[in-house]
Formats: C-alpha cells, sequence, structure tokens
C-alpha cells in the first residue's frame, strides 16, 4: 500500500517545480515564498532522477 504524498511536496514543490531549474535558491518563505532562479539552463528535458542529482550537485 502507498503511503500518502507529503502535502508540502503535493501543495508547493511539484506545482511550482515547472517553473525553477535545479540551481534555483530559495529567498524566503514568510511571509511568502520568494525563489530566484536567474541561471543559463540547457534547453533539454531532464527526468525526475537527473533533476534530484543535479539538485545534489548544485549545492
Amino acid at each position: 500500500m502507498r503511503q500518502p504524498a507529503d502535502p508540502f511536496i503535493k501543495r508547493v514543490y511539484l506545482p511550482s517545480c515547472v517553473h525553477v531549474g535545479y540551481r534555483h535558491v530559495v529567498k524566503s518563505v514568510i511571509p511568502q515564498f520568494v525563489l530566484s532562479d536567474d541561471f543559463e539552463y540547457e534547453d533539454r528535458e531532464i527526468s525526475d532522477d537527473e533533476f534530484s542529482e543535479l539538485r545534489k550537485a548544485a549545492k
């Protein structure tokens, strides 16, 4: 049996992830989410796994 999805991931992360690349920066979360993503990226699609690996490597 699958566990319910994490509400934060479902409500915040997934709807926003199509708008940011793997090098984005979270500037603020209170009183609202402010993200910055002023980076140049290749024009290609990447898988979820690749996004995760690139994100980890970018930190």
